[in-house]
């Protein structure tokens, strides 16, 4: 008789802390302001709030909070997503706020999970996976979809914390522009940037993508040129020549890191996707990073195997440069078989 009373004891402490982290949660999406506030009531909780033993196994109220973060995270995430091809579509006044009411609690539920983080209630790299399945762009309205603008939310809503690379790319365009010599640029990183950062993609990433716009804004895409025609060899040469100007730059992140050189070709292919695929620019490109030693060759066929889904415009990337791939596979291949011979 003790043991079921101790199991009705057990499953009613259960059934309250539960009921506890809903309405935490369902509290801080709904009062994004407060969200500091109600991940101190979870830290202090998960401190306090003793663990219980359902028959499944031991349970604590951290444990509890993990599973409703991931819930909530991907109920959340489904729910934004869901309106994202809603753009530029009619909709109803109950269809707007609805779409409205979804990426704001998405907003809040980023805030509230990022709160937790900040007190170590959730692991970082948990945190990270959770934010990793959003699409943050999709948060803003279509018209102010650029990283800018997002860093500008989230420095808004004191998420700046979990992205610290994000405003990079922005930061970088501005000192590049301001004083475009290589030594400017590459004593600005080491100045500005923390050290575990060099080696990190989104920072790569960031990097390529501001010297491939600023290299080609001064030559082959400069006010004036027409991106579907090939431009004039005196232009082309003024694009490789700038390019090996900030050689040195680019090498001092990239050499000897195969897995970044595939991230700063990737950063190459959503340029020129973005930009409607200039003519002949993506092969120049390759040719151009494969001839001055910035990008290895096998940085440049792990490329072309890898099956990432994460960066738009590969297909049509791969249809330009294949011939050229297929010569550098074989120039490769042949040169093993002569090393092999000797």
């Amino acid at each position: 008789m003790s043991s079921v009373r101790g199991w009705r004891s057990v499953a009613s402490q259960g059934a309250v802390e539960v009921m506890v982290v809903v309405v935490i949660f369902e509290k801080a999406l709904d009062e994004p302001k407060y969200c500091s506030m109600y991940a101190q009531l979870c830290k202090r909780l998960s401190e306090e709030a003793p663990n219980f033993d359902p028959p499944d196994g031991p349970c604590t109220y951290n444990r509890l909070l993990l599973s409703k973060c991931q819930d909530e995270f991907e109920r959340r995430r489904r729910a934004s997503e869901a309106w994202d091809g809603a753009d530029g579509a009619t909709l109803t006044p109950e269809q707007y706020e609805e779409r409205s009411a979804a990426k704001r609690k998405m907003v809040g539920n980023l805030r509230f999970i990022g709160e937790l983080g900040k007190l170590e209630i959730i692991h970082e790299s948990i945190l990270h996976r959770c934010i990793q399945q959003v699409n943050l762009l999709n948060l803003l309205p279509e018209s102010d979809r650029t990283k800018e603008k997002l860093a500008d939310l989230l420095e808004d809503r004191d998420l700046s914390f979990l992205f610290p690379l994000l405003r990079i790319q922005s930061d970088l365009w501005r000192a590049l522009v301001s004083d475009p010599t290589p030594h400017t640029l590459y004593k600005y990183i080491k100045d500005t940037l923390d050290v575990e950062h060099h080696t990190a993609p989104g920072f790569i990433n960031a990097l390529m993508t501001v010297l491939v716009k600023y290299i080609t804004q001064e030559t082959t895409l400069a006010s004036g040129c027409d991106p579907t025609v090939i431009p004039e060899k005196l232009v082309t040469e003024q694009e490789q020549e700038l390019l090996a100007k900030f050689k040195p730059v680019l090498q001092a992140f990239l050499h000897d890191h195969l897995q970044l050189q595939v991230t700063a070709v990737y950063a190459l292919q959503v340029f020129t996707y973005t930009h409607n695929f200039p003519k002949g620019m993506l092969l120049r490109w390759f040719v151009n990073l494969y001839d001055l030693e910035i990008i290895e060759e096998d940085a440049f066929l792990t490329w072309k195997e890898d099956l990432s889904q994460d960066y738009p415009g590969k297909g049509k990337a791969l249809f330009q440069v294949n011939q050229w791939l297929t010569w550098l596979q074989e120039t490769e291949e042949d040169d093993e078989e002569e090393e092999d011979a000797q």
